[in-house]
């Protein structure tokens, strides 16, 4: 499952990490389940598990698994 990791306008004054997944995109964090993954920085600092957590999660999502 391929994704795109990528920063996203979350409100008026917040960005987010997210994951873009068949065009759509989720929260990051949330989809992996750990909070402290709210910006990309702080994903690429934790990358060799972050790469891991995001990639199941974009199998999650895609197979419609996740309750997102």
């Amino acid at each position: 499952m391929s994704y795109k990791l990528l920063t996203y306008v979350a409100s008026r004054t917040e960005t987010r990490a997210g994951i873009e997944v068949g065009g759509t995109v989720y929260d990051a964090a949330k989809v992996a389940g750990i909070a402290a993954w709210s910006n990309v920085s702080a994903i690429l600092e934790d990358w060799k598990k972050a790469k891991k957590a995001l990639a199941d999660a974009a199998r999650r999502i895609e197979s419609g698994k996740s309750r997102l």
